[in-house]
């Protein structure tokens, strides 16, 4: 909403180690827009929640005026160059599409579920039957799929690019100009960095960070992306701690 003060931040929750009520609330409480549910926490796993329990869950997102941005589903690449494991992780991957759907139009914002998904560039067989399938299900579903990458011309059409900066920053790249090269197809973006250590952690970390906030996030908005950036804290050694500076910091450097 254009009357929504609140900066245009996202956040996962499963790396908080709370209930999912409970995380729901203190992310309303400190003032992102959106969360990030992941599809393989056990506590939130589409395929494992019911239709009443999914409804459940997105009510108390409204109460709380928060909405879900995207659905996560990060199921290693593998699972879809194995014969073995490609329909478990294909299903697993529906039901995050389903779920997306299900969110938004109870959300009263069909069209706009979106789920950010790993999955192979090889010309697999097997891989190219997976996502031929899981495009199909999302364009009847009116969900987009974000698949995070180092390389915006890898991931072709109607798949849409997601940037994760740390992941772009470890590969020895420019998160600014991953996102500019996705003109028109950047469908997700998170907001967090590659330390000099070489961990993952929150943006602007003293002596420490490595992403240009304000160049990324003004490279983001130019090609064309208009939603939240999740603060995505998997692996971060102090979560809340992290999550709050990253807030603060990103209302610094950036100007909304």
């Amino acid at each position: 909403m254009e009357s929504d003060k609140r900066p245009s931040l996202a956040a996962t929750i499963t790396p908080l180690r709370l209930p999912p009520r409970e995380s729901l609330a203190w992310l309303s409480s400190i003032g992102v827009r959106g969360v990030a549910i992941s599809a393989t926490d056990s506590a939130t796993r589409p395929r494992g929640l019911d239709r009443s329990a999914r409804r459940d869950l997105v009510a108390s997102m409204s109460r709380l005026e928060l909405h879900c941005t995207c659905v996560d589903c990060f199921l290693p690449i593998a699972h879809f160059l194995d014969s073995a494991e490609i329909d478990r992780a294909t299903n697993a991957a529906m039901s995050a599409v389903e779920f997306a759907a299900e969110s938004a139009a109870l959300e009263g914002r069909n069209g706009l579920g979106t789920v950010v998904l790993a999955l192979p560039t090889a010309d697999d067989t097997l891989a190219k039957s997976a996502i031929h399938a899981l495009t199909t299900a999302a364009e009847r579903h009116g969900v987009r799929l974000a698949v995070p990458t180092t390389d915006a011309a890898r991931i072709r059409p109607p798949l849409l690019v997601a940037v994760d900066p740390a992941q772009v920053l470890a590969n020895g790249g420019d998160p600014a100009a991953i996102a500019l090269a996705a003109n028109g197809r950047l469908g997700a973006s998170r907001i967090v960095d590659l330390l000099r250590s070489g961990t993952r952690g929150p943006i602007g970390e003293p002596r420490e960070g490595q992403l240009e906030v304000s160049a990324f996030v003004s490279a983001c908005r130019a090609a064309g992306f208009a939603g939240e950036f999740v603060i995505d804290m998997r692996q971060w050694m102090d979560p809340r701690g992290g999550l709050l500076a990253t807030i603060e910091r990103f209302q610094r450097e950036v100007f909304e």
